[in-house]
Parts: structure tokens; C-alpha cells; sequence
């Protein structure tokens, strides 16, 4: 398993907030092996909401994938201070289309965890995940995609959505109803929060009161 290690304080208490893009975390932050079976450790990481699909990251390309080398628009240059892991691993899906309760993505979690041993029980794994990708991690377990050895294992979850996010809001501005938030929304759908005047289902899948959302809490 890897030691995260910030470099400051500060560092540890911004990996609490609710960011969109984490890979400033790591920029002057150390990953120091434990020393349990290092040349055999597999990390996976795991992105949130908010992301479009292929090498553009276009809202409307549907593509889900893994990238087996890096993913430098969400995670930064985190991939070249892993050297303690044998194999590194990236989701690259759309999680603006897709929420936390696609099978698709729950699959295709539990591939990237399980690395390139692909054996049902994830075993010397180190996953990273922000924000909705904890809890695409959690509905994957909890739906059997693949099983989680706690003893060889390590999740390291920032901002993660336990108690759900302030989505509510975020419906009104993307239905444009008041002067005040018509300027917000234009933004808000470049940004993909909005899909016409609904709230898109990667963002919407975090609402408090999404079906399903309470049961994936530790």
C-alpha cells in the first residue's frame, strides 16, 4: 500500500474540501511505500463527476475506458511520482452522462481495480478516488462487480460525497427560472453540470435524495 504524505498542512486540509480537479494535491506530495510486497502493488484512480468521454472530454461522447498510463487533465503529473507501484491505472469515463448507478462504470471500476491479476477479489491495490468516484467504487462492491481484501488493500477518498452534495441548488440554476441564475447557467451547461434545463445524471446521482444513494454509505 502507499503512505500519502503532504509536504504541509495545508495540503492535508484542502484534500477535505469539495474541488473539482485534484491533481494539484499531489504536486508537491511524496508516495512512500509500505513495506508490504511493493513489487506487486497495483494503484487505480478513480475521477469523479463532471467529465466528458474520449481524449476530448467531449460531454456528448459517450466513451468509457480505462488509460493505463495517465490521466494529466484530472490527476495532474501524479503518474510520475508513483514509482512504488508495478502498474498505475486511470478511469477515463463520462461522468456527466453517467452517474454513480451505471453498471457500465460499476464493471468497468471494478476492471481498473482489479488491475492486470483480474481476479475477482482486488488484492495489493491502492485505489484514489475524488469525489462521485468513491462512490462508483462503493456501488461496485456492494453490487458484487468485484470483492475488496481489507488487508491488502488501501482506498484513499477525498471529498467523497458520503452525505451527498448541495445539488438541490443546482437544479433551479439549470432551469433558468430567475434573472439571477440565467447568467450562471450558460456556464453551468459548458460546464456539463446542465444538460438543457435538467441537471445532468453525473450530477444528479449525488442529489440527497437520489433512489439509491443512502445505501452506499460506510
Amino acid at each position: 500500500r502507499l503512505r500519502f504524505v503532504p509536504t504541509s498542512k495545508r495540503r492535508a486540509v484542502v484534500a477535505q474540501e469539495n474541488i473539482l480537479y485534484p491533481g494539484f494535491l499531489f504536486d508537491d506530495c511524496v508516495f512512500r511505500p509500505a513495506p508490504v510486497d511493493q513489487n506487486d502493488l497495483h494503484c487505480a484512480f478513480v475521477h469523479g463527476a463532471g467529465q466528458g468521454g474520449g481524449e476530448n472530454r467531449d460531454i456528448w461522447n459517450n466513451t468509457n475506458e480505462i488509460n493505463y498510463s495517465e490521466n494529466r487533465v484530472y490527476w495532474g503529473n501524479v503518474h510520475e511520482r508513483l514509482s512504488a507501484c508495478k502498474t498505475t491505472w486511470f478511469l477515463q469515463a463520462n461522468t456527466i452522462l453517467n452517474g454513480w448507478d451505471s453498471e457500465e462504470l460499476q464493471w468497468l471500476v471494478c476492471k481498473l481495480l482489479k488491475g492486470p491479476r483480474g481476479e475477482h477479489v482486488v488484492h495489493h491495490t491502492t485505489a484514489v478516488a475524488h469525489s462521485m468516484g468513491n462512490l462508483l467504487i462503493a456501488a461496485a462492491l456492494r453490487n458484487g462487480y468485484c470483492a475488496w481484501d481489507r488487508s491488502t488493500n488501501a482506498w484513499l477518498s477525498i471529498a467523497g460525497p458520503w452525505n451527498a452534495e448541495a445539488i438541490p441548488r443546482l437544479a433551479s440554476i439549470c432551469e433558468g427560472g430567475r434573472f439571477m441564475d440565467a447568467t450562471v447557467a450558460y456556464a453551468a451547461h459548458l460546464m456539463g453540470f446542465c444538460i438543457g434545463d435538467k441537471v445532468s445524471q453525473g450530477y444528479a446521482s449525488i442529489n440527497p435524495e437520489y433512489p439509491g444513494l443512502w445505501r452506499l454509505l460506510p
